[in-house]
């Protein structure tokens, strides 16, 4: 591949699983949320990730962001 341009390959055309899509959409509002400050949006997203197997293993940032609630 050239510099900046990935080279055309069918693969691209196949679908994304929606599992990925939400698993992305909440890697970027937690990034938002933390840019923010938001500590009660953080807190929610982080609610909602851990209940993806994807990101097991983060309930000690979960249970500091649901901190704020108490």
């Amino acid at each position: 591949s050239t510099m900046g341009h990935t080279r055309w390959n069918e693969s691209l055309l196949s679908p994304t699983p929606a599992r990925l899509i939400v698993a992305r959409m909440l890697n970027n509002l937690r990034s938002t949320c933390e840019q923010r400050n938001d500590a009660v949006r953080l807190a929610i997203v982080m609610q909602l990730r851990i209940a993806m197997p994807e990101f097991a293993g983060e309930e000690q940032s979960t249970r500091h962001a649901m901190s704020v609630f108490n």
